[in-house]
């Protein structure tokens, strides 16, 4: 800790009882000139005491030893020799010659008489002093207590206090000298307690009692204004929340740290204090005959605030350390907003360095753990700015790409793992990199990409650590690209090699989903039997009860089915319902109304808040009609509407309605029915139930679809007026959206399709929105995009019932663009649709011939055109152009024969006679000569 060394100054009590010792004196000197010139004793007295008092000490010291030497042995000597001994000691003290002072400190101290009053108050202060300075420890704390004991009110009280207790520190004996502090503390002046308390948390943290070291920084902190070593006080409670964050103690490292200032603050409040004390000691010093030892005491102050701005100023990396460890305590304790926003802060204020880039790595860890995945790919792309040379840069950007996969923005997080792959090669992350890109294909339904990425892993990577992963996700791509045979084989290799794997139960299961899949039902029943006997509690346990169950459904064995689906944990809640409303159809199937219905009234009593407790109900009222009890199920339905109508989270609500429809046939039951939900619609506005309100306006639109459209558009926009489009049904969603189309507000429309895809992004009716926003762009003239919405229908939507009308808009913007290749390869998609309806695939075949004869391969288009009225003869139209077209591209071949036999065939058609292609065909029949003679 160094002495707390005062800077000392010549004492004018000293002076002055000199001054008279001098007068009364002087004649016993005035017999006794020196030798060979030299000063008398009185002259040399008198200079060494002049010395003294002008400051010379050197001088002042050399001059009284000289005198002891020379004149210390007579009698006269000796009497003067008692007096100069005290202004000896002090000169020593102020060369710092601590062992000399202490030798005539103890002389003085001895003298017959011994001093008194002021002189021995100086000197036992100093001997414990310079006792200090010695390191004799025991004897300094002797001295300064027997000065406390003499000199309980002394200007130098509080001072021996502190070096008392600063003994034991020095001493290292922390124990002691925490003892001391504590003590002390409480009685001190506010500017010598903050002095006190720097020692005892320094003395504490020594004794690494670090619990009562912050008990002491959270007491003490509210004064810490009133401290002269603020800066020490803040860095050693810096230290104190590091070793608080190594031991894993985090609430109080943060409770520590959050007491340290920034050294921006503290600078400027250490300068303020510098000004003040600078002023105060001028004001001081004007005044000659003022208070010394104010004046002792402000330089002390103002020499202590110089060293703690001057120590501040070395510590590197003081602000970016005290946050980052800060930052790291609430990430350590899963507190990831606040450690992020500390990190942010971080980004934005300070230089670059090391520890604000590791606060940087910090920030994207933080952003990503608490799932703000778009903050993380900002605080990724703002790193990769910052240190474009970081060797953190693939893991920052491994995290980029997964935040680009939760996003489920799958093309961008593919994109980013490929340039993990392709710019850090060597590094750990492309492993990791590979393996994700073909999880991100995965989950993009891109499912052939994903199976050549996970064939290529094991062959780029063989002895890595995710080659387990991979081979069972090679085995789940086959799986969802619906090739379960393969599927089958890839998970018995996986099963074969991996003999401890991971995925060992998952795998057993995804081989019987296969089989089940394939509709082999005993080959799954018998493997669905053995995973759920071999690997209880596994992750698929309940899908692969609901599994059994269907598999046994399907066999006939509809108890065995039964008792599977009554398995399944109602902890699974996604199975456990599936399997409650499969055990519902199993009564259905064995036509026990009765017991299905006490079946679905158990749900609703036991989860009134399922989302499909509608459902259970529309069931309920299913086996009413089945008892030809109608009345009961609208009631049934009604009462549902009642109590969940204005819940969003209940989307099988929705389904009600059109069964209510079917309950009023007539049209007095029809009247009825449009009352009731125009009355129930006016309360719902009243009470501002506005889901409630939506959902009967919908009912109304659905009523009036065929009878009235333009009354059932005005009731959807109404609707859609009071839609929440993150808790709306899709369904909905899609009719407002449509309703806003025809009405010509295409803005609106665009919105509403955006809307359903961002929140419901597994709803059926994407492939409606995918397929208006590609129509409404290719409509605006803006093709690319118009291409990517209408790439999106086609890669991310199964079954759709327009699959063949938007090929056939793809087709046609990619024929505008001059891409014959890929036009021809989506007519193609489009023929290979079970959902493309016969005009569709007409009209597909005849695109592809017609294509062909643009680039004049006139043998490859009349393949095509002759499929047309070969296999879609009911489609008038497109045979008719068909018949045109063959004719047309024989004749380009020049077998004329052909040709003439093609339009003949034709214009023998009844059907085709009066459509303008039979007049174009007898035209090029004529002039080609007439008919083929048979």
């Amino acid at each position: 800790m160094g002495v707390m060394m005062k800077a000392f100054f010549p004492p004018i009590r000293c002076v002055l009882a000199l001054a008279a010792f001098v007068a009364s004196s002087a004649s016993l000197f005035a017999q006794a000139p020196a030798a060979g010139g030299e000063m008398t004793a009185d002259e040399l007295y008198l200079k060494s005491l002049n010395d003294y008092n002008a400051g010379k000490y050197a001088e002042a010291c050399a001059g009284f030893q000289k005198f002891e030497s020379d004149f210390g042995k007579s009698e006269q000597g000796r009497k003067v020799l008692a007096g100069i001994r005290y202004p000896l000691a002090m000169s020593l003290l102020h060369l710092q010659k601590f062992d000399d002072a202490l030798e005539a400190i103890s002389a003085c101290l001895k003298a017959v008489p011994p001093p008194a009053g002021t002189q021995k108050e100086d000197l036992l202060f100093y001997q414990g002093v310079c006792q200090l300075q010695t390191e004799d420890y025991p004897a300094a704390r002797a001295s300064l207590q027997e000065f406390l004991k003499e000199f309980p009110a002394s200007h130098e009280a509080t001072e021996a206090t502190l070096l008392y207790g600063t003994s034991f520190l020095m001493e290292e004996n922390y124990a002691e000298a925490v003892t001391q502090f504590d003590a002390m503390r409480p009685r001190l002046d506010p500017v010598n307690r903050g002095r006190a308390t720097v020692l005892q948390l320094y003395a504490l943290m020594h004794q690494e009692k670090l619990d009562a070291a912050l008990a002491l920084v959270i007491a003490e902190y509210p004064r810490m204004d009133q401290m002269l070593q603020i800066a020490t006080f803040q860095t050693l409670a810096l230290q104190l929340g590091s070793q608080f964050l190594a031991k894993g103690e985090y609430r109080n490292a943060i409770a520590a740290l959050q007491r340290v200032w920034n050294s921006d603050r503290l600078g400027k409040y250490q300068e303020k204090r510098l000004d003040e004390l600078q002023d105060a000691l001028a004001a001081a010093e004007a005044q000659p005959k003022g208070d010394p030892y104010r004046k002792f005491q402000l330089r002390q102050m103002i020499s202590k605030v110089k060293r703690e701005i001057a120590n501040l100023e070395k510590i590197q990396n003081f602000d970016s350390a005290l946050r980052l460890r800060l930052a790291t305590a609430y990430q350590a304790m899963k507190r990831y907003r606040e450690a992020a926003l500390i990190m942010e802060a971080m980004l934005d204020d300070m230089p670059t360095d090391p520890v604000v880039e590791s606060a940087s790595v910090g920030l994207v860890q933080c952003w990503s753990a608490a799932g703000r995945w778009p903050k993380a790919i900002e605080a990724a792309d703002t790193f990769a700015e910052k240190f474009p040379e970081s060797k953190q840069l693939p893991m920052i950007d491994y995290l980029k790409g997964i935040a680009q996969q939760r996003l489920d923005d799958q093309p961008a997080a593919i994109a980013t793992f490929e340039s993990i792959i392709r710019q850090f090669p060597a590094s750990n992350f492309a492993e990791r990199a590979l393996f994700m890109k073909g999880f991100s294909q995965l989950l993009a339904d891109r499912n052939k990409e994903a199976i050549a990425t996970f064939e290529e892993f094991p062959k780029t990577y063989p002895k890595a650590d995710l080659a387990d992963s991979a081979a069972y996700w090679r085995g789940m791509a086959y799986s969802l690209d619906k090739q379960f045979p393969r599927t089958r084989e890839v998970m018995d290799e996986y099963l074969d090699r991996y003999k401890s794997g991971a995925y060992r139960g998952l795998a057993t299961f995804r081989k019987g989903y296969a089989a089940q899949s394939m509709r082999d039902y005993p080959t799954s029943i018998r493997e669905l039997r053995d995973y759920l006997k071999q690997y209880p509690g596994d992750e698929s346990n309940d899908e692969a009860l609901l599994l059994l169950g269907d598999a046994f459904m399907d066999q006939g064995r509809i108890p065995e089915g039964v008792a599977a689906f009554m398995r399944i944990d109602p902890g699974d809640k996604k199975f456990f319902e599936e399997g409650w409303f499969k055990i519902g159809k199993a009564y259905r199937l064995l036509e026990e109304p009765v017991k299905m219905r006490a079946h679905f009234e158990q749900f609703v009593r036991e989860y009134p808040r399922s989302p499909r407790v509608a459902e259970a109900i529309y069931w309920i009222g299913w086996t009413y009609l089945q008892e030809q009890q109608p009345g009961k199920a609208r009631e049934a339905y009604w009462n549902a509407i009642a109590a969940y109508g204005n819940d969003a989270t209940i989307r099988s609500v929705d389904d009600l309605f059109p069964a209510l429809q079917k309950l009023y046939p007539g049209d007095e039951d029809r009247l009825e029915y449009v009352t009731r939900l125009h009355d129930l619609s006016a309360s719902a506005d009243t009470e501002k139930k506005k889901t409630l309100a939506m959902r009967a306006l919908w009912a109304q639109a659905l009523l009036f679809k065929k009878s009235d459209p333009i009354k059932a558009r005005l009731l959807l926009l109404d609707a859609a007026s009071r839609a929440d489009v993150s808790t709306t049904n899709p369904l909905l969603l899609a009719d407002f959206a449509q309703a806003c189309e025809q009405a010509g507000r295409a803005d609106d429309a665009e919105h509403m399709w955006r809307d359903l895809v961002k929140w419901n992004p597994r709803a059926t009716q994407k492939d409606d929105a995918f397929a208006a926003l590609g129509m409404l762009e290719a409509k605006r003239g803006n093709d690319k995009a118009a291409l990517e919405y209408f790439d999106r229908f086609e890669k991310e939507t199964f079954g759709s019932l327009i699959f063949g009308r938007v090929m056939l808009a793809k087709a046609n913007l990619l024929i505008a663009r001059g891409d014959s290749p890929a036009a021809r390869k989506t007519y193609e998609a489009l023929l290979a649709s079970t959902y493309s309806t016969g005009p569709e695939k007409a009209e597909a075949l005849y695109g592809i011939g017609d294509l062909y004869m643009q680039e004049k391969k006139y043998a490859l288009a009349i393949p095509y055109f002759q499929r047309i009225y070969i296999l879609h003869a009911r489609w008038h139209e497109w045979v008719a152009k068909a018949y045109l077209g063959s004719g047309e591209a024989f004749e380009q071949l020049q077998d004329i024969t052909a040709a003439r036999k093609t339009y003949q065939e034709m214009v023998g058609i009844e059907e085709l006679k009066t459509l303008p292609e039979a007049g174009k065909a007898r035209e090029r029949l004529q002039a080609l000569g007439g008919p083929v003679a048979s």
